[in-house]
């Protein structure tokens, strides 16, 4: 099992499925660029507090997964054995959210080197009213 971080866009809206237990989770498919070309990354997100989020996302939505990428076989109805790629989803976040959290902090960043924090005990530079008279 690899532990994996993964941006794509859905490509289709999620699906809410339960497993043999009655236990339900959504899935959903991941269009993930790899270099010129994408593939399809299925994408299982089994908390409740996840699955809920997830089941509010749409076609064509960008998202962040980070969970445990594995690889799963299959027979496809044509009778021919198929690979493909899985995330078991712990964490599921719109790109936009992180995109935005990420050029929050660069911005704080950028603001404490620009603007060096002073004390508070020190009097501006040539302010009159800190000289002694």
């Amino acid at each position: 099992m690899i532990e994996a971080r993964i941006r794509g866009e859905l490509a289709a809206d999620p699906v809410h499925r339960a497993t043999r237990e009655g236990n339900p989770y959504v899935t959903a498919a991941l269009r993930v660029p790899a270099g010129a070309e994408s593939m399809l990354v299925t994408v299982a997100v089994f908390d409740a507090a996840g699955s809920e989020q997830v089941a509010t996302l749409r076609k064509g939505m960008w998202i962040d997964a980070i969970g445990t990428l594995e690889v799963v076989a299959w027979t496809g109805r044509d009778g021919e054995r198929r690979c493909g790629w899985r995330l078991s989803a712990r964490d599921v976040s719109t790109v936009h959210r992180t995109r935005f959290q990420r050029d929050v902090a660069a911005v704080r960043a950028s603001d404490a080197q620009r603007m060096p924090r002073r004390p508070r005990t020190q009097p501006p530079p040539g302010d009159a009213r800190w000289l002694d008279a």
